[in-house]
């Protein structure tokens, strides 16, 4: 990151004036800090914290608050920004369910979300006061498609999702991509938020012949589910979605995460940048992909509040950017969406691997 984007705003740039806290920009967070979502939002978090530590903080205050990854809690923290603390500008969320029970009410109130997280289609141009510094799912899903069909010339499937809007996104727009292409999908059915057992799925599989399975949905869920499918003696390879390599889900898994194919957005962390050193220095570790994208999205919006304070401005602005130098790497946005490669990798061993 430049230092220029670190350093951009100073209380005079923003105020005009000095000194009052009251005269401070608020910026609201809204993320699933506890719940099944948690390492995403917890990790979000991290990054934004950090980006907030290389700004002027007298102008700037954030305001964090807890969706657990729900819809109606999301709904409560944003009137709580908005009503307690008058807030035009928001972060936020990291579900997709989330995101989108809050669109009516930032289009209601006039006020810009910007989502770290929420990758389903259905989110694209849904109003012009949002966008997201996540790619859609749409993307991976047709590349997941490609995978199977093209590259690996299988074109017999099972089809396995979260009956959410993130899985049911992501599989819908695979289903779409695949079947267009000619392939087969011999077995297609969701499971409900939170399921931890899957016995009546897998025997139902049993029963169908398939080539590959596609595993779309939350991370959890899906280490307890490929757990079981091959404790069940499934052998067939599996292709799962970006959860699937979050930390609770690797470890929920165990083992049977072996030989599992996972598309993830291409981040080739700059050892050099400020982000990358600054991580290391405060956690003792390695930035993840979503600890970037935290980084990027506070740093995202601060830039565009240099540009303007008036969140219609602020939302076009980070809409149509183009060339913004973050953690993530070079980062444009069409329709209000990021735009970035995909790239596979594999679980072997315990270690995740590039897939070639």
């Amino acid at each position: 990151m430049k230092k220029i984007l670190l350093v951009l705003l100073t209380f005079g740039m923003l105020c005009g004036c000095q000194g009052k806290k009251d005269d401070k920009i608020k910026i609201g967070v809204v993320l699933a800090l506890t719940g099944d979502l948690s390492s995403y939002g917890q990790s979000i978090k991290q990054g934004i914290e950090l980006a907030y530590e290389n700004i002027d903080t007298s102008a700037i205050e954030l305001v964090f608050t807890d969706s657990r990854g729900e819809a109606n809690v999301a709904i409560n923290s944003l009137h709580y920004l908005l009503n307690m603390h008058g807030i035009n500008y928001i972060i936020g969320d990291v579900s997709s369910s989330t995101t989108l029970s809050m669109i009516p009410i930032i289009d209601k109130h006039k006020i810009f979300l910007l989502s770290p997280g929420a990758a389903t289609p259905e989110l694209t141009n849904i109003s012009p006061l949002f966008a997201r510094n996540y790619p859609s799912s749409t993307d991976e899903s047709i590349r997941v498609a490609e995978l199977i069909y093209d590259r690996m010339a299988i074109h017999d499937i099972a089809t396995i999702y979260s009956n959410d809007d993130y899985g049911s996104g992501l599989s819908n727009v695979f289903k779409k991509t695949f079947t267009n292409k000619g392939g087969n999908i011999c077995f297609d059915e969701g499971y409900e938020k939170g399921t931890t057992q899957f016995k009546d799925l897998l025997l139902k599989m049993k029963k169908c012949t398939f080539d590959c399975l596609y595993l779309s949905g939350n991370q959890r869920e899906m280490g307890a589910f490929i757990k079981q499918y091959k404790e069940y003696g499934f052998t067939q390879p599996v292709v799962a979605n970006m959860a699937f390599l979050e930390n609770d889900c690797l470890e929920i898994a165990g083992e049977y995460a072996d030989n599992v194919i996972v598309p993830v957005v291409k981040y080739d962390i700059d050892e050099e940048s400020l982000f990358v050193q600054k991580y290391k220095e405060r956690y003792n570790q390695t930035p993840t992909m979503v600890n970037a994208l935290g980084y990027d999205a506070l740093n995202i919006l601060i830039q565009a509040l240099n540009y303007s304070q008036s969140p219609s401005e602020v939302a076009t602005y980070i809409r149509n950017l183009s060339g913004f130098d973050g953690a993530m790497g070079n980062l444009s946005f069409e329709q209000g969406n990021v735009v970035t490669p995909i790239e596979f990798k594999i679980v072997i061993e315990g270690e995740i691997v590039d897939y070639n």
